[in-house]
């Protein structure tokens, strides 16, 4: 079997122990980028790459270099114009009095003096966290400087822990929320945004981002309570580039969360199970390298190296659309032990049953695949 060099994209991406310049530029020499581009941009992790390989002094080595420059280029514009979003709205609050506090992206991309590489992921929105009494100002605010639904304004979309998402002429969504999970009330949520945050400059100006710790937690819960979304490079690594640096995390607290049942699938409206914590936390840590704390020497990773190959086949096949995501979806979903796809809420008799037959049979496809491999 013929795949692009999936175990020293791993390397090049583990942000301790991995590659040194020297086997970075050789290794890499024989590689084509063109062979990558479609996973790199599926997992979100064209950026991550360049900047990993700039950092080793390899950037111009692969063939095809140019493709994946221009991939990161795209991807650091897209940012800027988020942290220009960001600004804007912040400035916004802060002249009416709004206490804000950074979260999820924001709160990465402003900590990257502390967690280098903690920018490196896309960033396609901007979500900050107010008081559960300021939201509703705070959203009127907005609205009264030009913003709108981004869904429109007859939308049936609602979720509980932000208001709707909000966009002006910049077109980036803009989420106020008012807690970081359905599970945490908002009290409790400003609390760890904010208790023993530590203090940063960004964008020219003083902010406050959640500790190591609270930064690591929020990753994991957003990716598991995202389904298989969070089975992605990106989603690994905006853990894996706090846990790369920040020795002083709270393993303590994190185990108490997993153990409360905190983090609940979006999706099934159920808790996500301890082992499958677990096991992704451990999966962050190994991509972070370093020393592997106690707590996660029990776990099992998630294998991504293999899920990637897998990912990567599908991708680079001819495959429909439908077939794709049915494929990509029911991989992760078996490697991480969840059942089969859940029919769409409000889908008819015959719809469901289509979706799950489609889905049965791409599971199947990838257990036939696990046992030729």
């Amino acid at each position: 079997m013929t795949h692009p060099p999936i175990a020293l994209l791993l390397r090049t991406l583990r942000l301790q122990g991995g590659l040194t310049d020297r086997e970075a530029a050789a290794e890499w020499a024989r590689v084509d980028i063109h062979g990558l581009e479609r996973l790199l941009a599926f997992e979100g992790a064209a950026l991550w790459l360049y900047r990993r390989l700039q950092a080793l002094g390899a950037a111009s080595a692969p063939a095809g270099a140019e493709a994946l420059r221009a991939l990161a280029h795209g991807i650091a514009m897209a940012n800027m114009r988020a942290d220009e979003e960001a600004a804007a709205v912040l400035a916004l609050l802060g002249r009416a009095g709004i206490p804000v506090a950074l979260i999820k992206g924001q709160a990465r991309r402003a900590a990257a003096e502390r967690y280098p590489f903690a920018n490196a992921r896309a960033v396609a929105d901007v979500d900050l966290l107010v008081p559960d009494d300021a939201a509703d100002r705070g959203f009127e605010l907005l609205v009264a400087e030009g913003y709108e639904p981004s869904f429109g304004w007859a939308s049936p979309w609602k979720v509980e822990h932000h208001r709707p998402a909000l966009w002006n002429h910049r077109r980036v969504a803009v989420e106020l929320h008012t807690t970081t999970g359905d599970t945490v009330p908002p009290a409790e949520a400003w609390r760890r945004a904010t208790a023993l945050a530590d203090g940063v400059t960004w964008n020219g100006a003083p902010h406050r981002v959640p500790n190591a710790t609270e930064l690591v937690w929020q990753a994991a819960a957003h990716a598991l309570g995202d389904g298989t979304k969070g089975y992605t490079l990106k989603a690994f690594l905006n853990a894996a580039a706090v846990l790369a640096r920040a020795p002083e995390i709270r393993w303590d607290t994190i185990r108490e969360r997993i153990d409360a049942g905190e983090v609940v699938d979006l999706r099934s409206r159920r808790r996500v199970p301890k082992a499958r914590l677990w096991s992704w936390l451990r999966t962050a840590q190994d991509l972070a390298g370093g020393p592997l704390p106690g707590i996660l020497a029990g776990a099992v990773p998630f294998p991504l190296e293999r899920h990637l190959v897998w990912r990567a086949a599908v991708l680079n096949r001819g495959f429909g659309e439908r077939v794709r995501e049915r494929l990509l979806e029911e991989g992760a979903r078996t490697e991480a032990r969840m059942s089969l796809s859940p029919a769409v809420a409000g889908s008819g008799p015959m719809q469901r049953l289509r979706r799950r037959g489609s889905s049965l049979a791409a599971r199947l496809l990838y257990n036939g695949w696990l046992a030729w491999r």
